[in-house]
């Protein structure tokens, strides 16, 4: 398994979607994918479908409260002699993940830890989509909180990565919570 880099931060889905595309239209022997929850993905695929050098192989996706799947799904992105070629899946199958194997790997927030084991990538990289609320004293660690119109906390991920490897820990609630509870929380965690 290859050391995780950094965390990048991309201010808008599309931005992550350029990344992969240049990065294939340099080396067109790229093999590329990204994992992501059932809402990351289906985002990302939005936009990569926007693209009219981009046709889609294969894509298995559904919402989970339709088909009860609650687990990452994984998008390859791939030149196949000019035209690039995405296919999507369930990163599980009978219950196991995949292996997951290529030149460079995206991680959207809320992949679980797990799945970096099953991951043989040359680079891999932690995506931050959206406001990049991390300041420089952070020490490599981001939170964002999830609050509703009024300003109600109901949940957050914070995640961080060091030279051992990416975390990541997510907190959802139906009942407001506190910055104190969010910060305790968070410090019981490591973050």
């Amino acid at each position: 398994m290859a050391k995780l880099a950094d965390a990048i931060h991309f201010d808008y889905i599309d931005e992550l979607c350029e990344e992969i595309l240049d990065r294939l239209n340099k080396n067109d022997e790229t093999f590329a994918s990204v994992i992501g929850t059932y809402e990351g993905i289906r985002a990302f695929i939005k936009e990569l479908m926007a693209y009219t050098e981009v046709e889609f192989d294969s894509l298995v996706i559904s919402d989970p409260k339709y088909d009860n799947y609650y687990d990452e799904y994984v998008v390859d992105i791939w030149n196949n002699d000019g035209e690039i070629l995405f296919g999507c899946e369930p990163a599980k199958r009978d219950g196991k993940y995949i292996n997951f194997v290529g030149d460079v790997l995206y991680l959207l927030d809320g992949v679980k830890q797990v799945v970096l084991n099953t991951c043989e990538y040359d680079e891999m990289y932690f995506v931050i989509v959206g406001e990049d609320e991390c300041d420089e004293d952070c020490n490599e660690c981001c939170v964002e909180c999830s609050k509703t119109e009024n300003g109600d906390i109901h949940g957050f991920t914070a995640s961080k990565s060091d030279d051992n490897g990416y975390y990541s820990f997510s907190f959802y609630s139906s009942d407001v919570l506190s910055d104190d509870a969010v910060r305790r929380m968070l410090d019981k965690h490591g973050f």
